[in-house]
């Protein structure tokens, strides 16, 4: 941070910089006075401080090809994405974003409500679930982040005759303020 800036987070989406002058008088409109004159020096930054998901979504032909080959047990389909971490800052993990990944499907895995397949990513991704994988399918009225429960519990499963490549672009989507 700049010398003479404060910043000062209000909430999860509101940062207010704060330029301080020689004197140390605060400027929070945008002037830092250097004596009676304006500091023509005076930056702003600007940070995302908004949360969201940062995600390998899926594309076209590798959702088509993986509903082909684990075909969905229940009526609402996912096949969209694997979650790498949830509830995070986008500028913490800005130089992950658009790069193309290859996922590698191992296991289909299911219990009573849900289904998902197990995947092999690379190693050096950011990520806070013990289990890759992608969410498949499920009952009506049940959330796919439900798949990370079955695959910590007792469920179903079945290792691929061969190993189906995905490939995706890590994305963040952003909740809404």
């Amino acid at each position: 941070m700049p010398q003479g800036v404060e910043v000062r987070v209000l909430s999860s989406a509101l940062v207010v910089v704060i330029a301080r002058s020689s004197n140390g008088r605060t400027a929070p409109f945008g002037g830092a006075y250097c004596g009676s004159n304006p500091c023509r020096a005076t930056n702003f930054v600007s940070l995302n401080m908004n949360k969201g998901i940062l995600w390998i979504k899926l594309d076209k032909e590798s959702k088509e090809n993986l509903i082909k080959v684990v075909r969905p047990s229940y009526p609402k389909v996912y096949c969209d994405h694997v979650t790498l971490l949830y509830d995070v800052y986008l500028d913490n993990y800005k130089e992950f974003v658009g790069r193309s990944e290859e996922i590698i499907v191992l296991e289909n895995n299911w219990n009573n409500f849900i289904q998902a397949v197990t995947v092999e990513i690379k190693e050096e991704l950011p990520r806070d679930g013990v289990y890759p994988h992608i969410t498949i399918s499920s009952i009506i009225g049940v959330s796919p982040v439900k798949s990370n429960n079955m695959l910590s519990e007792i469920h179903n499963n079945e290792t691929l005759s061969q190993r189906l490549k995905l490939n995706g672009k890590i994305e963040f989507y952003e909740f809404s303020s």
